[in-house]
């Protein structure tokens, strides 16, 4: 079987609950789940082969949340990055005050699309999950890498009392593809098996459909939401190993083969 490292935050408790040893996709590989919240992960340190906690308070959450406090990198022949601060929202900080001429409101400044695609491609290259890549690529440096971003927003936040008027605006169509394009440019850049959410569970203008976030548990609370909109349930995660893992596995058997 095929060791595989799965790095995330709270995010990978989707792929986590939709992982089933039975699957014809799972069933090549023996998973071992990293999890914390956040940013933490932006602590990790490379020591030697190993990936170490930089500080107390991210050696605190793997000792709760896995039992260690360092990844063996060399261990694994596979590695899967779960979102770590590639998000949408961080185009919702960016729209909010800056906007195409098209969407500009009074109140906004106008940018033009490849300053905006620019400015979210910065923030995805100082990301956590872009660190993290880069860390394990400083011990291993030809070892397969997927990497999975956070989801499109679910239908839920157009009905959230704060940011419902932002996501029922006209623009959302546009920064689901300018997101799409620029997690894209990022999985070139760092050399990893970009893996998008599939057409299925995108709902136009540019959500995910809300039936992915029913039934959401997180790791923090260790417990079942009924409701959210940044969080998607284990049949989003099941989805999309179902995505990742041939990709994954075809890249390991290239590897095997150019060895």
């Amino acid at each position: 079987m095929i060791p595989l490292c799965l790095i995330g935050n709270s995010h990978l408790v989707a792929i986590r609950n939709g992982w089933r040893d039975g699957d014809p996709f799972t069933a090549p590989f023996k998973s071992t789940f990293f999890p914390a919240e956040d940013t933490a992960f932006s602590d990790l340190v490379v020591d030697g082969d190993r990936l170490v906690a930089g500080s107390e308070g991210l050696a605190d959450q793997m000792r709760k949340l896995c039992g260690a406090t360092e990844i063996r990198v060399r261990d694994y022949s596979a590695f899967v990055v779960v979102a770590l601060s590639v998000q949408i929202g961080h185009l919702h900080n960016l729209y909010s005050r800056h906007r195409l001429v098209e969407h500009a409101t009074p109140d906004t400044h106008i940018i033009s699309r490849p300053a905006l695609r620019a400015a979210i491609r910065d923030q995805f290259r100082k990301s956590a999950a872009a660190r993290t890549v880069q860390k394990i690529r400083q011990i291993a440096p030809s070892a397969p890498i997927a990497f999975i971003p956070e989801p499109l927003l679910s239908q839920n936040v157009t009905e959230h009392k704060v940011l419902g008027p932002f996501w029922r605006g006209q623009h959302v169509e546009t920064l689901a593809n300018v997101y799409k394009e620029a997690v894209s440019q990022m999985a070139d850049e760092l050399d990893v098996i970009g893996v998008y959410q599939p057409d299925e569970t995108i709902m136009a203008p540019g959500f995910t459909d809300k039936k992915y976030s029913e039934g959401v548990t997180l790791w923090k609370r260790n417990r079942v939401r009924d409701y959210d909109h940044r969080h998607m349930n284990a049949a989003f995660g099941r989805l999309m190993l179902e995505c990742a893992l041939p990709r994954l596995q075809e890249r390991v058997r290239q590897n095997e083969t150019a060895g």
